[in-house]
């Protein structure tokens, strides 16, 4: 389905652009609303603020980790081939950026030149991690939808472990405007690819694919089974609840299903149900191993 994009999206596409530009060079700063220019403070009065803010937080939390060694140049490279193909054999655009560097390449492939942003097959590179071209097309409603589950993706991938981080992708149904002014769907999909000995995360590969019968909503994909993981509303990313970390703690200690619903003051049929919750948020295949991750990931 197609639509004619509107003044107040043009407005609002102008004034991400401008504060895109804004970001290229400064992002790294940026870790506080009140250490931003005046210039910056003033134009986040002007048009909502919600998404910058998003985008603000997201930014400071993707480009504030402790990079501390360990990055492997050759894992990179493999990266940037991997890039390539997509943008040739899918008609994708790209994009790598480089977390901790705080850059991108661009492989433009063919829906680039429909979204009037690039030749197909060229290659760009941008001193960010925010592609200002790409985000300028995106629909306000959906942008604004994108940082929110990007931030949520992010913050969940904290608490795997590095070497799994890999196994999930998050998909996300987007409206973007082409040369013409009109939205088309295309499908976004973000892969955190790299990362090192400090357990950071440096490289990041989103894609941008045509995507016409695309309707689902925004999901997180395992990739080894293709099952749907929930996309975690809690504010710190954690993969499990509070009860459900308290239930864990008192599995670790070594009490029965039977004790930890007298403890509680919950019935054993919820104590089930915590405890199945558990080894699938952790993929764990038994309590033993739940235990040991969650320690891993200092959840206990």
């Amino acid at each position: 389905m197609e639509c004619t994009a509107g003044q107040e999206g043009e407005d609002f596409f102008h004034a991400i652009g401008f504060w895109c530009r804004f970001f290229g060079g400064k992002s790294r700063t940026l870790q506080h609303k009140d250490s931003a220019p005046a210039v910056g403070r003033q134009w986040l009065k002007i048009i909502n603020p919600d998404p910058m803010e998003i985008l603000r937080e997201l930014n400071a939390e993707l480009l504030g980790q402790s990079f501390a060694g360990g990055r492997e140049e050759e894992r990179i490279e493999a990266c940037r081939r991997t890039a390539a193909v997509y943008a040739l054999t899918e008609g994708a655009i790209a994009v790598l950026s480089d977390l901790e560097r705080d850059r991108s390449r661009i492989y433009y492939g063919a829906l680039a030149e429909t979204l009037g942003i690039a030749a197909g097959g060229s290659v760009g590179e941008t001193g960010s991690i925010w592609e200002e071209a790409i985000l300028d097309r995106i629909h306000p409603d959906d942008l604004l939808e994108k940082l929110r589950c990007e931030s949520r993706f992010f913050r969940m991938l904290k608490h795997r472990p590095e070497e799994r981080r890999q196994s999930y992708c998050l998909l996300q149904p987007l409206r973007m405007r082409d040369r013409a002014g009109r939205y088309l769907r295309v499908l976004h999909r973000i892969f955190y690819l790299a990362g090192g000995a400090d357990g950071c995360t440096r490289i990041t590969l989103c894609l941008y694919n045509a995507a016409a019968a695309e309707q689902a909503a925004s999901r997180i994909v395992h990739l080894p089974d293709g099952r749907i993981v929930p996309l975690e509303r809690r504010p710190d990313g954690s993969p499990l609840s509070a009860r459900e970390r308290e239930v864990l703690r008192l599995i670790d200690a070594g009490d029965t299903s039977k004790e930890i619903a007298r403890r509680l003051s919950i019935s054993l049929h919820t104590v089930h149900r915590h405890r199945q919750n558990i080894l699938e948020r952790l993929h764990a295949v038994n309590s033993v191993e739940a235990c040991r991750l969650a320690r891993q990931l200092r959840l206990l």
